[in-house]
């Protein structure tokens, strides 16, 4: 066991602080908005429209969009230094908020383009869509971007302060 522990200490990043953030990001963060959202009848989100639901339910929709989350998150955490041990340890709850904040900015930015992209895609190939269903679209994006940033910034918030000990 205490070989386990130095090993875990040594490493550049936390195996624990890795996979939590996987698992808060992919999992828990697209778990929770179809929970709120779809299964109450409030919204369906447009990437639950991807997947077929009937026979498995929403878990591959979840999942594939958890991906997504999780992908861009980690490309914003290892380039934003949120997994540099400054980063993780309970010295300055300031700092530490800061960082956490300035990837999800970042996160944010790659969700962004990952949402706009294909709506710029599909609008340059000379579709029949009209300017209204144009419209319609982009808001449904960006509300699916609201939910995913702010419902992120909360529970990986929450995460990060537990995993350092200030919850």
């Amino acid at each position: 066991m205490e070989e386990l522990d130095e090993l875990e200490e040594s490493a550049p990043v936390s195996r624990r602080l890795l996979l939590g953030d996987m698992v808060v990001s992919g999992i828990i963060v697209p778990a929770l908005i179809i929970v709120a959202l779809a299964q109450t009848g409030v919204y369906t989100p447009q990437w639950t429209l991807l997947w077929d639901t009937t026979d498995t339910g929403s878990s591959k929709a979840i999942l594939a969009h958890g991906a997504v989350l999780t992908t861009c998150w980690l490309i914003a955490a290892l380039a934003t230094g949120a997994y540099g041990i400054d980063s993780v340890r309970r010295t300055d709850l300031a700092k530490f908020l800061k960082s956490i904040w300035k990837t999800t900015a970042a996160t944010a930015f790659l969700l962004a383009l990952c949402a706009v992209l294909p709506l710029l895609l599909s609008g340059s190939s000379g579709s029949n869509m009209t300017d209204f269903d144009a419209a319609r679209r982009f808001q449904k994006t960006f509300f699916d971007l609201l939910c995913d940033v702010e419902l992120s910034a909360v529970c990986l918030t929450t995460w990060r302060l537990y995993y350092a000990g200030y919850i």
